[in-house]
Formats: structure tokens, sequence, C-alpha cells
């Protein structure tokens, strides 16, 4: 794993990625692995964070099918998602398991579907939130009269998004939305050698590559390519197999 202090090495694409020169917008992608997809899992949710001078600003998470209903071209998919589908949509945009060729058709969706130009697309699977509530311990929502930790997130999260959710007001993300408020006041708040647990969480994240990274500056991209976060498929002159496993369909069991 590598050492906080070896990353602060290269400051100038800290400074780039984290908006010290000008707010940036970066696509936020979840990966759900029990639906096993190229680089990770389905993507179910998605969300656009605004970052400013080393600081989250905002998150604001959209619903994956609500955005693919919103795309006004009709793009040819890969011939084994012809199976399923005439068309081919952000859902399956992670096709490619080279996670810079999956980024930038993420973003490329995003963008048809009348999203913003993101500055980069970071992909997290479930194991990211796990690992920060093992640090800071359940977090309770009042709105829900839930207490969340790393046990029942993922069970959830599902549930609140697919099923619970006030069908008036139409936001299935909404339980993303609080989660995400009260669990960065939780973080916000700790001690700092728990701070500094969290940060080693989360760069064991990238290194086992349940945290993914493109980013559109050329600076910041070959700094997550150096340390191997970009989850990119490398350079070679010979020839090589290409496994890549996708579950397009889920079955549901009957007695």
């Amino acid at each position: 794993m590598k050492k906080i202090k070896d990353l602060a090495a290269d400051f100038e694409s800290f400074k780039y990625i984290f908006g010290f020169d000008r707010p940036r917008k970066y696509l936020l992608v979840f990966q759900n692995p029990s639906e096993i997809r190229a680089t990770g899992g389905f993507i179910g949710s998605v969300g656009i964070i605004d970052v400013g001078t080393a600081k989250i600003k905002n998150i604001k998470f959209e619903d994956v099918y609500g955005l693919d209903g919103q795309l006004k071209i009709l793009s040819e998919p890969p011939s084994p998602i012809k199976k399923i589908s005439a068309a081919w949509s952000l859902h399956d945009a992670n096709w490619f398991f080279d996670f810079s060729a999956s980024a930038e058709k993420i973003a490329w969706f995003y963008e048809k579907g009348g999203g913003l130009t993101p500055d980069g697309v970071i992909a997290i699977s479930p194991e990211v939130v796990k690992g920060i509530l093992r640090i800071t311990g359940p977090i309770y929502l009042a709105d829900y009269d839930q207490r969340i930790d790393e046990s029942n997130f993922v069970d959830l999260a599902q549930e609140e998004a697919e099923v619970n959710y006030d069908k008036t007001i139409n936001q299935p993300k909404l339980f993303l939305a609080k989660f995400w408020r009260s669990s960065r006041k939780t973080v916000e708040a700790l001690p700092i050698d728990k701070k500094i647990s969290v940060m080693k969480s989360v760069i064991t994240d990238l290194d086992e590559k349940d945290i993914q990274l493109m980013f559109r500056g050329e600076g910041a991209e070959a700094f997550v390519e150096s340390h191997g976060w970009g989850g990119q498929v490398n350079a070679t002159e010979k020839d090589y197999l290409e496994l890549s496993i996708a579950a397009l369909m889920v079955l549901k069991q009957t007695r």
C-alpha cells in the first residue's frame, strides 16, 4: 500500500484533481459487484461531485435508468448486448475491462443524455463505504430510523432505492443523498488519527481497484496511471487472451 507521504510528492497533480485552480465536476458511478461487469459491477447510481480547493462541495445523485430515459441518440451496442437489447446506454457503458475506455464511454453517454461534460470519472464499489463505516462506526439516519453499518449498508441502499422510496416525489436516490450528508459530517468530526485511518482505507481501496479513476487532465491522468489506480490495461507488443465476464440479466428463481 502507498504511504500518504509518498503521494504528497506530486502536489501539482493533487492541486489539479482537487480544484485549486478552478472548481471541478466529476462523474461518480456506483458499481454493484453482485451483477458482475468488466470494471467491477453494474452501474445502478451515478452522482456529480463538485470539488474545489480540496473540498467536496456537493454531490447530486441520479438514477441510471432516469438518465437513460433522457438519451436522445440510438447507439449500437456490442454484440453480446444485442441479444437482449437493440440499444446501448449508460447502465451498460462499463463494458470494457480497461477502465479508461469504459470511463470515456460512461462520460459520453452521460453527456448525450443532457448531462454536463465531466472533468473525470470515479467508480467505487460498496467496499469503499463499508471500509469507512468500519472506522466511523454506525451512522444513524433519523429520516429512516435506521442505524447504518458495514453489514447492512448494501441491502438498505438497494431496498430504499428500488422498493421503499416515495413514489410521489420519485427520488429513488434520496437515501444515498441523506446517507452522504450524514457520513460526511461524521468523518469531518473524527479525531485526526481516525481521519488518517479513513485516508489509508481509501488508498487501500484504490490499490485493490474498489476505486478506479479517470481524469481528463494529462498530468492528473499520468499521476493516476503511475500508481496503478486507473484500471488501465498495460500496453504490450505481444498477443494476449482477454477474459471478460458480464451478467447481463438477473433471473429470478421460481419454485
